[in-house]
């Protein structure tokens, strides 16, 4: 069974490719489970089981894959995907599952699971535009405290990874990337896990419980095909004042990622 994980920040675009990615018909992948969160770190079971309703899983389902799990087991966390594969594969009308993989941008708070998945897993990173990341970020009718905490988990995920992204087993996708050419991108990540090339994405056919993909822009009209558009990466450059991009810029942090990843310093 393929294992992969999609490792990259919040606001990465990566609850998209998740979707296109669960699209495949031989792919089942998560959209935040927070398995990881249940078994490590704060063990948030309730947050788990939140996120498993919106899966499509009822209550007994979800105790029942949790029933004897060891926490801070890295074995356990294997066990739970591979019981689970044939619950969501039925749910999902599925069959010949080669791969499960789950999106969190959280893996890299549980270290001992983080080193894991990167040993152990094919990993996908996905990054954006960090001037995007933030204005999507302060855009939420959130506390202000709260989209602080969002924007330093941003570079947090960014230090803990940095190291390990030349690594052969990961996957770079920029979302600029992504929503200027869909296929190209989709037909190399498919080649990275291992699985034949799939446009299913862009077909229209009834997705099951499509509000386990997080946002609306996503989970909308679940029946018809992904649209890529364009505009949304650069909504930032229109809305934040030039006072607020040099700020951003000048962050050590932002200036490593802009360099990194090929973004313009204005």
């Amino acid at each position: 069974m393929i294992r992969f994980s999609l490792i990259g920040p919040l606001r990465t675009g990566s609850s998209l490719l998740s979707r296109c990615l669960d699209d495949h018909p031989e792919l089942i992948c998560l959209c935040e489970s927070e398995i990881n969160r249940a078994l490590f770190g704060e063990m948030y079971v309730k947050l788990h089981f939140q996120r498993m309703r919106k899966h499509g899983l009822h209550p007994f389902e979800i105790i029942g894959l949790l029933d004897r799990k060891k926490q801070s087991s890295t074995g356990d966390y294997e066990l739970w995907h591979q019981k689970a594969v044939p619950i969501l594969a039925e749910k999902y009308g599925k069959n010949g599952i080669l791969g499960i993989g789950d999106k969190s941008p959280d893996f890299y708070r549980t270290p001992d699971l983080a080193r894991h998945v990167e040993a152990e897993h094919i990993l996908v990173y996905t990054m954006r535009d960090p001037r995007a990341i933030y204005r999507s970020i302060w855009a939420d009718k959130t506390p202000e405290e709260e989209k602080e905490n969002r924007w330093s988990s941003f570079k947090a995920n960014f230090e803990f990874w940095k190291e390990s992204l030349a690594g052969d087993n990961v996957c770079i996708v920029r979302y600029e990337d992504l929503l200027s050419d869909s296929e190209k991108e989709l037909r190399r990540i498919f080649a990275h896990l291992g699985v034949e090339h799939s446009s299913a994405y862009r077909e229209s056919f009834p997705r099951e419980f499509p509000e386990r993909f997080l946002w609306k822009s996503v989970t909308e009209n679940a029946d018809k095909g992904v649209e890529f558009v364009l505009s949304k990466s650069d909504f930032w450059r229109e809305e934040l004042s030039a006072d607020v991009v040099s700020r951003i810029q000048d962050d050590p942090a932002v200036q490593e990622v802009l360099d990194r990843f090929g973004y313009e310093v204005l």
